[in-house]
């Protein structure tokens, strides 16, 4: 423990006085333990006088004395062993700690044991921790070579020295028991820099370990193996990798397999010899050798390294530290002598470091891949962390793409960059700390050209304690730097140091810029709501900035009291302008565009809302400044909600169900910094609100306005700019012009606030598009910034093999979406597929005629058993693998888990797919609590769990270990019955079923079961009025034998005949599609559903619907607007919706239109095959 660095994770369990571990503390007093935990602590507190420092004890004070816990105290220190992560939630209370034995009565003090059956006790107890609380573990890892007795046998008889062996193991693999802080796993003998690196992870990120899953938290040696040769040796070979293999984030590892496996693409690159590593020493210390040395681990050969000397150094000793790597060490007394030098390098690229920074070992090879693909590419950037002298990673910063504006405020290339040399000539620099002047220099090179890019990993770890150090005298020269540069801009603001940036220990520079400027039409838009308004006008009269006009457009008011304040606004400078709407429909963008039209010519428009409220009196001052840059095309605000939450802080692309744009860091404190303090930091979106956006009126003329056509309400801004952004413009988030926004806070970032048409459109026209401003390793789906790092593919991927794993092959929900995956896999070329599956069913057929394989895996059927022969069925899985040369696992429901642990087995990367929406595991029930708990560790275990709908992630978000959740919807694409139908009459499906002309037909369709509540129908037909009944006919569809198919038909049979009459429960058949066609309108009554086809099949033939909004459904339909909702079994509401929509059949045409242009913001089946098979590559590059 001393002698590795990252003891400060670890923890320490002594049962009695300590007296063993005397020696081991002694040489910890001073260093921080994170944990030692002693039944009894008299010894222990004389060495927290001397400076032990600890943070939890867990029973202090227990008589020693003839106590039974003393006789066991080797069973009792293997127990806190195993379990310490949640020792300190049952502290002190000793008693009934062991309320999780398999023996109860194994620790009753009356009850005499042989050492040997002590220690089995003791053994069992951990086993079933393990199996009842795994979420509590990274990993339990035990290495077979160091049984005395074959492993399988382990723990049915157990020698007292493997019990003791499996004691040790478990203390010395729960380094950072934390699981939710993902702490080090690590040997103690893995010393090196690079296992340091790769075991340590970010202690602030919850999702960062190998997509591939590593860190298996399976526990495979706590399972009876099974004694059939071919699976133990697949098992074994599972757990000598567990123990063998280092733990590879997906960043680290992709490129070795992009390096060796994909056709030698990156193989003949083997040479760096174009790259010159610039490494200044200020003093030699720690940092400074670890740096050198993780130069000296580089991959790639021939990558020449400068070694600026600030001083005198050990020129040999330097050298040394590099070994064969060519070096030199020159003397240098200034940093412009600095930059002179590198003039005279041959090299035509220079790798600038701040000589505190570590590199990963793939750092040259990823800039030499990176220069060959982007040939014509002049700087290039790399995602880094935060070293801390604990060493800990922290603070992860997954960079933009090229932010001019981001790097005017803060120094975002960070403590290593790679320029072309021929942008170095010309730099004069007058700093003399290292932040300083690569900050300088990083400023000097991009104004020289923007063909800037960035390699979205992690290769580079910065050192906070070094960077803080100098962090005083860095600010005050960059001040003087880029007081400079914005001179050169054309801009005469001043530069200063913001508060909060000495507060956070972050290098920034924020330019406060003059009062006075050109003119600004702000246009704000209003109907009535005169209270509004006046706040807002009121607000704004605190501005400091010195030339604008204030425009209010009233847009039809007809309310006494609005009409006559706006004209005594009129009376005070406020010019009112009279517009109304077009055809009798609101439009935003119309509304704004014709009073851009009726403006004074004021070079500047500044659009803003009449709920807003200025905090900041200098708000329009710095918006105005940053405007008047080179190549800006809008600036917004931070706004807030009234109770200080960010409600806009920029626009960024796929926050919102990964396909639409949400205000960045919405609903985050607005008393917080936000990720990297992109809440503080004055940067560039995609795009700004329109709440308050200010452009200049050439631009916004050059660039059509708000389009009036296709987003009329809603995303007229978003598409503004991200019309500006594809047009190489800038719109500058503006971080020190602060409003308020009195937008509902309640509204959330939920679809259902715009038109449906609006955000289908908008869907179309940037499906493709990404947003350069938001890093790949950030979530999708979320606005908070979260990191969700990927395997970056750089290089081409060879076709690969994948295995789909379902629980049958019937035509249903989950393996129809499954079989759209793997047929589309297939003819896109993408990976050849495998089907294995325990069962046969008619998706056979559907799969081998596009070319799948398909394996009926009859042994998998006793995966579910909790004894050897479950694991033994599990291993044959993997042996499938094996066989059929199988590179990535898919596996297909909760159900499937198996396939997730044999494809960790057989050392497979995986994918997994969840439909459910019932509470965890609840299908596993059955089959025991061993198996619940083996499919809940399963999540853990895939490059990414995909979840078919928001709510379904939301049921098992605190299962969430790894931060490999995602969510993207189920996609719909109609097959070519359902093509074929739609120029199919209504009269001539009705006339081909046998179904009335004249009736208004609801259809209920799907398989009868207690989930889908079907009987809840009956209960509403009951409440029927009799003229309803009499042109309703209500057809239930998917009746198949079962108990509750009984139930439904004795409910039937009880109804009045005129009720009884007006229902059709039909068997499920094929060709239903004619069903969906023959109906006027759907309806669902499940209980439990995540994301039905059913519901996109009914948008297709643009049916109304009424269902019972639970899960995914809410988020595929919309009250009032594309269905009709009514509470979940409430059968007296479900009657009334049903009655309306019986009665008004212009309801039923609007609600089907919505519906039908609702199915256009889902993707399309090909859209969620490319999906599936990016992360089948992804997954694919994270196994090491």
């Amino acid at each position: 423990l001393s002698n590795f660095r990252s003891y400060a994770s670890a923890a320490l369990v002594d049962i009695g006085y300590a007296g063993s571990a005397q020696g081991v503390l002694r040489r910890l007093v001073g260093q921080p333990l994170k944990g030692f935990y002693a039944i009894t602590s008299e010894r222990i507190e004389n060495l927290k006088t001397a400076g032990l420092i600890c943070e939890g004890w867990l029973a202090d004070g227990v008589p020693m004395a003839d106590h039974w816990l003393f006789e066991h105290v080797q069973a009792w220190e293997m127990f806190f062993s195993a379990s310490h992560g949640s020792a300190l939630d049952i502290q002190p209370n000793v008693d009934g700690i062991f309320c999780w034995t398999l023996d109860d009565n194994l620790f009753d003090p009356s009850v005499r044991r042989t050492l040997a059956a002590i220690h089995h006790g003791a053994v069992d107890c951990v086993q079933d921790f393990v199996e009842r609380h795994q979420d509590d573990f990274l990993s339990l890892r035990f290495n077979a070579q160091h049984c005395s007795t074959p492993l399988h046998q382990f723990f049915t008889a157990p020698a007292a020295e493997d019990c003791i062996g499996l004691a040790d193991a478990v203390f010395e693999d729960r380094f950072g028991g934390d699981v939710r802080k993902m702490a080090a796993i690590c040997h103690p003998d893995a010393l090196t820099l690079n296992a340091l690196k790769q075991a340590i992870v970010w202690q602030e990120a919850a999702a960062v370990l190998s997509g591939a899953s590593p860190n298996l938290i399976a526990s495979v040696s706590s399972l009876p193996l099974p004694p059939n040769a071919d699976a133990s040796q697949i098992t074994n070979a599972f757990i000598d990798e567990f123990n063998g293999t280092d733990i590879l984030p997906s960043w680290c590892s992709d490129l070795y397999r992009q390096a060796f496996d994909s056709d030698g693409w990156l193989v003949p690159m083997a040479d760096a010899s174009h790259l010159r590593l610039v490494l200044p020493l200020t003093y030699l210390d720690d940092r400074a050798e670890a740096s050198l040395r993780s130069i000296a681990a580089q991959h790639f050969s021939g990558l020449a390294v400068t070694i600026l000397c600030f001083g005198n150094k050990d020129d040999q000793a330097l050298l040394q530290m590099l070994g064969s790597i060519p070096a030199e060490v020159r003397a240098v007394a200034s940093w412009s002598e600095v930059t002179h030098l590198m003039h005279s390098f041959a090299e035509p690229w220079v790798v600038l470091t701040d000589g505190y920074t570590m590199l990963n070992e793939e750092f040259s090879a990823e800039i030499i891949a990176r220069i060959k693909a982007r040939p014509r590419a002049d700087i290039i950037l790399v995602d880094d962390d935060w070293h801390r002298a604990d060493d800990r990673l922290q603070q992860p910063h997954f960079k933009p793409e090229w932010s001019r504006e981001l790097l005017l405020s803060t120094d975002y290339f960070g403590g290593v960059y790679t320029v072309r040399k021929a942008l170095l000539d010309g730099l004069k620099s007058s700093c003399t700390t290292t932040s300083g002047w690569l900050w300088e220099l990083a400023l000097h090179v991009a104004t020289k050209t923007d063909r800037i890019e960035r390699i979205p990993r992690i290769l580079a770890h910065r050192s906070m304690e070094r960077y803080a150090a100098e962090l005083g005298q860095a600010q005050n020269e960059m001040c003087r730097v880029m007081q400079h540069t914005f001179n050169k801009l054309g801009s005469n603001a001043r530069i200063e140091t913001p508060a909060w940036a000495i507060e956070h220990n972050r290098l920034v520079c924020q330019p406060r810029f003059p009062d006075q400027g050109p003119r600004v039409a702000i246009i704000i838009p209003t109907k009535n709501q005169h209270q509004l308004v006046k706040r807002c006008i009121d607000s704004i009269r605190t501005t400091t900035y010195q030339n604008y006009q204030i425009y209010l457009v009233d847009n039809e008011s007809d309310d006494p009291g609005s009409l006559a304040y706006f004209e005594s606004l009129a009376t005070q400078g406020v010019q009112i302008l009279r517009i109304s709407n077009p055809a009798d429909e609101f439009s935003y963008s119309y509304v704004n565009n014709r009073a851009t039209e009726q403006t004074q010519g004021e070079e500047y428009l500044l659009f803003l809302n009449n709920d807003t409220e200025v905090i900041e009196p200098r708000w329009l001052s710095q918006m105005v400044g940053w405007q008047q840059l080179p190549a800006v095309g809008s600036v917004g605000a931070r706004l807030l909600f009234p109770n200080n939450r960010v409600q806009h802080a920029g626009i960024t692309h796929r926050l919102l169900y990964n396909v639409l744009p949400a205000p960045s860091l919405k609903c985050e404190p607005g008393d917080k910094g936000g990720y990297q303090d992109y809440l503080y930091l004055n940067r560039d979106s995609a795009a700004q609100t329109a709440a308050c956006l200010l452009t200049p009126r050439s631009t916004f003329i050059h660039y059509g306005m708000f389009d009036e056509g296709l987003f009329a309400v809603a995303y007229n801004d978003c598409d503004y700019g991200f019309k500006l952004t594809q047009a190489g413009l800038h719109n500058v988030y503006c971080a020190d012009a602060v409003l308020y926004h009195h937008e509902g806070y309640s509204r959330g970032i939920g679809q259902g606030n715009d038109k449906l048409s609006e955000e289908a459109a908008f869907v179309r026209k940037y499906a493709s598009w990404s947003d350069p401003y938001y890093s790949p390793n950030l979530a999708l789906g979320r606005t908070d910034f979260a990191t969700q790092p990927v395997s970056t593919i750089t290089t081409p991927i060879p076709r690969l093999k994948i295995a789909l794993v379902t629980h049958n092959l019937e035509y249903e929900g989950a393996p129809l979406v499954l079989s759209d995956i793997g047929i589309g896999l297939h003819r896109f070329g993408i990976a050849d597929v495998l089907v294995l599956s325990p069962k046969d069913g008619p998706l056979r057929a559907a799969y081998e005629a596009q070319g799948c394989q398909v394996l009926i895996h009859s042994n998998s059927n006793g995966v579910f058993r909790s004894n050897a022969n479950g694991l033994e069925s599990v291993a044959s899985v993997a042996a499938s693998y094996i066989e059929y040369d199988i590179d990535v696992v898919l596996a297909n429901t909760v159900l499937c888990w198996w396939g997730i642990e044999a494809a960790a087995m057989a050392r497979l990367p995986s994918l997994r797919i969840i439909h459910e929406s019932e509470p965890p595991f609840t299908h596993l029930a059955e089959h025991g609590e061993a198996c619940a708990q083996r499919g809940r560790r399963a999540l853990a275990l895939p490059y990414r769990v995909v979840f078919v709908a928001d709510a379904t992630r939301e049921v098992f978000a605190d299962l969430e270990t790894n931060g490999n959740f995602a969510v993207y919807h189920n996609s719909y694409t109609a097959n070519e019955a359902f093509n074929a139908l739609s120029s199919v009459p209504r009269h001539q499906a009705r006339k081909a079923l046998d179904l009335p002309q004249d009736a208004v037909i609801g259809l209920l369709p799907g398989t009868v079961c207690e989930r889908k509540s079907q009987i809840d129908l009956l209960h509403a037909t009951k409440l029927l009025s009799t003229d309803t009944l009499e042109r309703l006919l209500l057809i239930i569809l998917g009746d198949r034998p079962s108990d509750y198919s009984t139930a439904l038909h004795e409910h039937l049979a009880r109804l009045e005949s005129s009720q009884r009459n007006s229902i059709l429960v039909l068997d499920h058949c094929p060709g239903a599609e004619t069903y969906f066609r023959a109906a006027d309108f759907m309806i669902s009554t499940s209980r439990i559903e995540a994301f039905p086809r059913i519901v996109q099949e009914a948008m297709w033939f643009e049916l109304a619907m009424v269902v019972a909004p639970v899960y995914g459904i809410k988020e595929q339909v919309q009250d009032e607007v594309s269905a009709l909702f009514f509470p979940p079994g409430d059968a007296k509401s479900l009657a009334q919706q049903i009655e309306r929509l019986a009665a008004e059949p212009e309801l039923r045409h609007r609600l089907g239109v919505n519906a039908r242009t609702t199915l256009d913001r889902f993707p399309s089946v090909d859209e969620m095959v490319w999906y599936y098979g990016r992360l089948t590559k992804e997954a694919w590059l994270s196994k090491p």
